[in-house]
């Protein structure tokens, strides 16, 4: 970036030889091993913090000395900076006067009107949050309509814990459901599924529960570090065709299918099905996923999956304070929790503290018809 005199254009540097063969600038007082190829600042350079005692920044005349230069554009020094705008000029004590002083009640009366609406305008009328640097600071927080940022994602949440719980309402009073879980050998498409367990969502009576013996049950790996199902557990277990017909029958009854994470659940049911020439009843378009539901109740968005945050059951169930009998990551167990975390969003009471944020922006400045600047 090429130096420039306050009139825009480039100044030389008026430069002669030291008898050690340097260049030296009479103007800016820098020294070049080689002739320079940038231009000069017209005035004495420091390092920075070296130079003399009478030398002061503009902003540091303004504000402790309560003084402002006789004339800005006629510096008396300055100092390289490392980003834009690469120096800063310096201005001495002797060539600045006092700044003048509001006398007048109307202009101190203005000012006082413009301070005061700063600070309510980046005051947050909730937790009184007050941002000092207004709005400079690189990670201080947005004020919006008189509440910063984290008020108001809190107010946002808030919100949609009301839909969410509107929601599952709404799900447990539009007529029967089940409330579905599997176990399966792993997560891919070629493992299957090898215990599940079906409730009513209404009664919370068991309609199934049974483990099902895979069709390799020598294969290589079945998932037992997560589940706990033991190839030894599954020797006298049924075959999948022969609870099919039950799993079948009560898919055709009950239409509304909730699962906590239903694309896995209903993919691998579906695959396990297939390997033995059914298929399953009723459409995906049935299943509910109360894990995307409940990620809306959470409220918490995640900026890398652009979405909000899933939750694991168990995380659900600490946080909605929901208990069971049943053995985690087992299907009726799980089945359990999952209606439990329904019926506690549709009926755990949802508290605010505080008043509901302001309905337009508030006025910043008040009236300064009178300020002067």
């Amino acid at each position: 970036m090429l130096d420039r005199d306050w009139t825009g254009y480039e100044r030389a540097h008026e430069v002669s030889r030291l008898e050690g063969g340097r260049f030296y600038c009479s103007l800016c007082r820098l020294t070049w091993q080689r002739a320079p190829k940038t231009f000069c600042a017209g005035v004495p350079v420091y390092r920075y913090g070296a130079w003399p005692e009478q030398l002061y920044t503009y902003t540091q005349l303004r504000r402790d000395l309560h003084m402002r230069p006789l004339d800005r554009e006629q510096p008396q020094g300055a100092y390289f900076l490392r980003k834009s705008p690469y120096r800063r000029w310096l201005y001495s004590v002797e060539q600045s006067v006092p700044r003048r002083r509001m006398e007048s009640p109307r202009q101190q009366e203005a000012v006082r009107k413009m301070r005061a609406g700063l600070v309510q305008r980046y005051t947050c009328q909730r937790c009184g949050y007050y941002d000092e640097s207004h709005g400079k600071q690189k990670y201080a927080r947005e004020m919006s309509r008189g509440w910063c940022e984290d008020c108001r994602a809190d107010y946002e949440r808030h919100e949609l814990k009301l839909e969410q719980r509107a929601w599952a309402q709404k799900y447990r009073e539009q007529g029967a459901f089940v409330v579905l879980d599997s176990e399966t050998t792993g997560l891919d498409r070629d493992d299957e599924v090898i215990e599940l367990g079906i409730v009513d969502g209404q009664t919370g009576a068991v309609l199934f529960n049974s483990l099902i013996q895979p069709q390799d049950i020598n294969r290589y790996s079945l998932a037992t570090h997560i589940h706990g199902i033991s190839r030894d557990m599954l020797k006298e277990a049924p075959r999948f065709p022969e609870v099919w017909p039950a799993i079948q029958e009560i898919l055709r009854n009950y239409e509304r299918v909730l699962v906590y994470n239903a694309v896995f659940d209903y993919g691998m049911l579906e695959a396990t099905a297939k390997r033995y020439g059914y298929d399953l009843p009723g459409a995906y378009g049935n299943w509910e996923c109360l894990m995307h539901q409940y990620a809306r109740y959470n409220g918490y968005w995640s900026n890398y999956w652009h979405g909000y945050g899933w939750c694991k059951l168990d995380d659900a169930c600490r946080a909605m304070e929901v208990t069971s009998d049943g053995a985690s990551h087992r299907a009726l167990g799980d089945t359990v929790r999952a209606l439990g975390v329904l019926n506690a969003m549709s009926d755990k009471e949802v508290m605010w503290e505080g008043e509901k944020p302001a309905p337009k922006p508030i006025d910043d400045f008040g009236d300064l018809e009178d300020c002067p600047f």
